[in-house]
C-alpha cells in the first residue's frame, strides 16, 4: 500500500511538473508578446525592438542602432536594436513579418527582401509588412586595387569579353545583393552572367581583404563600404551604379554616363507588421519623418557615407514593386532560381519540424499502446484466460489516453512558443517536462534536457550550419 501511494505521489509530482513547464512557456509568450497597442489609451509604454536581418558592426546594423536612438528619443521609451540573422537575411525579415501588429516591432529591412521568391529561398515579400520608409540608398560600385591593369570600366568589360571567366569578382554572398549587380551589368553589356567568374564571400569587408591580397580581381560593394581604403588610396572605383555620380566619388561616373542601361541602388527601410493600427502607423511615420529632417541624421549619413534617399508612404511602395518586377526578370534570365534550389537552405524550421514530428509519432505511439492493450485484455477476458480477479493488473489506460492528450498539447504549445521565444527555451521547457514527465529525477532531468538542447545546438548550428529559429524577443536561438 505505501508503494503505490509513493508511486501515485511521484506521478502526481511529473504532472504538475509538465503543467509548470508548459505554464512557464505560455506565461512568458504572453508577457513578452503583450497586449494590442490599440486597445490601451497610450502609444507607447514600454520597449520597442527594431529587427536587424544583419550581423552587429554592419551598414544595416550601424543604421539600425542610430535609428533606435532617435526614435527613443521621438517616443520617450526605450527602443533596442535585436539582430536576427541567418538565411541570407530572411530569418530578421520573416520575424519581422510575424510579429505581432501592435507597433512594437519594427524591422530595418533591406533590399534581399525583393529577392526571397524570386530566388526560391522563400515565400516572403515586401506586400508580407507594412512599409513606413526608406531611409537609405547606396548605389554599387565597381572597385579594383590601384595597379590594377584596367583603367576604366570599359577596358575591365572588354578584358571579360575577350577572356570569358577569367576574371573574378566578390562582394557578398552568391544570389545577393551585389551579385545580382554584377549580372545585371554584364545581361546590360550583352555577355554571359559568367563573363566574369562570382566568389562567394560573407559580405563587402572579407571581399575587400581578398581584393587587397590580390585572390579576386574586382569587387561589387557600396563606396561607404569601402570608404576607409578608397579614403587610403588602396582601392580605385572604375563605376557607380546610381542615378547620379557621388559626391563622395565625384569623378567616378556612373554606368548610364557610359552608356550602360543598368542601376543598382541597395537599400534599407522601416517597416511594420501587417495589419498596423492606422494611428500607430501615421504616429511611427511622423517619427521617422522627423528624424530624416533632422540634422542628427544628415551628420550621421556623412560620417558613414551613406547615401540620404527617404521614400515614404506609395512612393515607397511603388518604389518596391518596382525592385521586386526588376530583379524577378533578372535571377529568371540567369537561372538563379534553378541554382538556389538545389542547394536550397533548409532553413531555421527544420528542426522544430523534426522535434514535432517525432512528438506527433510519439503521441500516436502512445494512443496505439492503450488501445491495443485495451483489446488484448478484454479479447483475453472474453476467452476465458484472464478472470476478473486479473483486471487489477490491466495497463492504466485512462492515464495513457491523457498522457496522449498531453503530448498532444505540448505539441500545439511548442510551436505557439518557438515562433516567439525561438529554439532555445520551447525546446529546453520540452525536453525538461517529458523527462519529469518519464519520472526523471528534477536535477537529472534539468541536466539531462540541458546536454540535449546543447547537443542539438552543436549539431544543427555549428556542424551543419543550419539555421535555428530566433525569438522575436531578447535574439534568443
Amino acid at each position: 500500500m505505501a508503494g503505490c501511494a509513493v508511486h501515485f505521489y511521484r506521478k502526481i509530482l511529473s504532472a504538475a511538473g509538465l503543467a509548470v513547464a508548459w505554464l512557464g512557456v505560455c506565461c512568458s509568450f504572453g508577457c513578452l508578446s503583450g497586449g494590442d497597442a490599440s486597445s490601451g489609451p497610450v502609444y507607447p509604454t514600454r520597449t520597442i525592438a527594431i529587427l536587424c536581418p544583419w550581423a552587429p558592426g554592419g551598414g544595416s546594423d550601424r543604421v539600425a542602432r542610430f535609428l533606435a536612438d532617435q526614435l527613443q528619443r521621438e517616443l520617450k521609451v526605450p527602443v533596442v536594436v535585436v539582430n536576427q540573422t541567418g538565411g541570407r537575411g530572411f530569418i530578421g525579415h520573416a520575424a519581422g513579418a510575424r510579429a505581432r501588429p501592435d507597433g512594437y516591432t519594427l524591422t530595418l529591412a533591406t533590399f534581399e527582401l525583393c529577392t526571397f521568391q524570386a530566388l526560391g529561398i522563400a515565400d516572403l515579400s515586401w506586400r508580407e509588412l507594412t512599409p513606413l520608409a526608406q531611409v537609405n540608398g547606396d548605389p554599387a560600385a565597381i572597385l579594383v586595387r590601384k595597379d590594377a591593369p584596367w583603367s576604366t570600366l570599359r577596358e575591365l568589360l572588354e578584358a571579360a569579353r575577350t577572356q570569358p571567366g577569367k576574371l573574378t569578382m566578390s562582394g557578398t554572398a552568391a544570389g545577393a545583393a551585389w551579385d545580382l549587380a554584377r549580372v545585371g551589368l554584364l545581361l546590360a553589356e550583352g555577355l554571359p552572367a559568367d563573363a566574369i567568374r562570382w566568389v562567394p564571400s560573407q559580405g563587402a569587408a572579407p571581399a575587400l581583404v581578398e581584393l587587397l591580397g590580390g585572390h579576386v580581381d574586382t569587387v561589387c560593394c557600396s563606396v561607404a563600404e569601402a570608404k576607409t581604403q578608397i579614403e587610403a588610396g588602396q582601392l580605385r572605383v572604375l563605376a557607380v551604379m546610381g542615378p547620379q555620380r557621388l559626391p563622395e566619388v565625384p569623378d567616378v561616373p556612373t554606368l548610364r554616363e557610359l552608356g550602360i542601361d543598368w542601376e543598382v541602388v541597395g537599400w534599407r527601410g522601416l517597416m511594420l507588421p501587417r495589419d498596423i493600427p492606422p494611428a500607430i502607423e501615421k504616429r511611427l511615420a511622423q517619427c521617422v519623418q522627423n528624424i530624416v529632417a533632422s540634422e542628427a541624421y544628415r551628420q550621421f549619413m556623412r560620417e558613414n557615407g551613406f547615401g540620404i534617399v527617404i521614400r515614404q508612404g506609395q512612393e515607397f511602395r511603388d518604389f518596391l514593386a518596382a525592385e521586386e518586377a526588376k530583379w524577378n526578370d533578372v535571377i529568371a534570365r540567369v537561372g538563379y532560381r534553378q541554382a538556389e534550389s538545389a542547394a536550397h537552405d533548409p532553413g531555421p524550421w527544420l528542426v522544430p519540424r523534426l522535434c514535432g514530428t517525432l512528438l506527433a509519432l510519439g503521441t500516436l505511439a502512445v494512443a496505439a499502446s492503450a488501445w491495443l492493450r485495451r483489446r488484448a485484455m478484454a479479447g483475453a477476458q472474453g476467452s476465458g484466460l484472464v478472470g476478473p480477479a486479473n483486471t487489477a493488473n490491466e495497463p492504466a489506460s485512462p492515464l495513457a489516453w491523457k498522457r496522449s492528450a498531453a503530448l498532444a498539447a505540448a505539441l500545439v504549445g511548442y510551436w505557439l512558443a518557438m515562433g516567439w521565444l525561438g529554439y532555445l527555451v520551447p525546446t529546453f521547457l520540452l525536453a525538461w517536462g517529458m523527462m519529469v514527465w518519464l519520472e526523471l529525477r528534477q536535477a537529472a532531468a534539468l541536466v539531462a534536457a540541458g546536454v540535449l538542447v546543447g547537443l542539438i545546438w552543436v549539431l544543427f548550428g555549428q556542424v551543419f550550419q543550419v539555421a535555428l529559429p530566433r525569438g522575436v524577443w531578447g535574439g534568443l536561438p
